[in-house]
Order: C-alpha cells, then structure tokens, then sequence
C-alpha cells in the first residue's frame, strides 16, 4: 500500500540542504511519531525528488508513504520517467537514479 500526499514543484538548487525546501505548506502537514515513521498503521514517509536533468536543479517532488523502504524503492522506479531521482525517508537518502537516455 502506498499512500501519495502531494506533488510539489520547487525551485531550489541541488545543493540545498533538503530540510530547508521550501514547499509551500505548514510544517504541521506531516505529522510523524519519530525520525522515520509516519502516524498511523506504521507506514513510512517517503519524498521522491525529480531533477532537471540539464541545470541539476530539483524540478519537483512527491511526498508519500509505503510499508518498507523496498516497497518506496519499487514504488519511486515505476514512477521514474528517465531523469535524474532521489528517493529519501526523512533525513536519510535511500537511492539516487541518474537519468536515463532516451532510445527514441
């Protein structure tokens, strides 16, 4: 079970520490039990970053929660659409995708 909170665009540069993005909505949106969790059917909290695969810069983001870190792995690679992806549980960066050439 995945769940999708939001998808945000930003405009921040790669180097931004990912604790000050600015994305627009109170910092009470997500409300997490501790460091890694989520509230509520223990769930993790996720946030799959897409990065312009010219400037660097991060493009967008979407927010959600999966049971383990395999399930937001499998979850972040179907909705890869070949540019550069970060996918991070809280502070800590689980897998980093570069971009993909296109075959067309």
């Amino acid at each position: 079970m995945t769940r999708v909170y939001h998808q945000i665009d930003a405009q921040v540069s790669r180097d931004t520490p990912l604790t000050s993005v600015n994305h627009g909505h109170p910092n009470s949106m997500v409300k997490v039990a501790s460091p890694h969790r989520g509230v509520g059917e223990g769930m993790l909290y996720y946030r799959l970053y897409y990065f312009d695969r010219f400037s660097g810069h991060i493009d967008h983001f979407r927010e959600f929660e999966a049971e383990s870190d395999s399930a937001a792995i499998g979850q972040a690679e179907r909705w890869g659409d070949g540019r550069p992806m970060e996918l991070w549980n809280r502070e800590r960066r689980l897998k980093h995708w570069d971009s993909v050439a296109s075959t067309d």
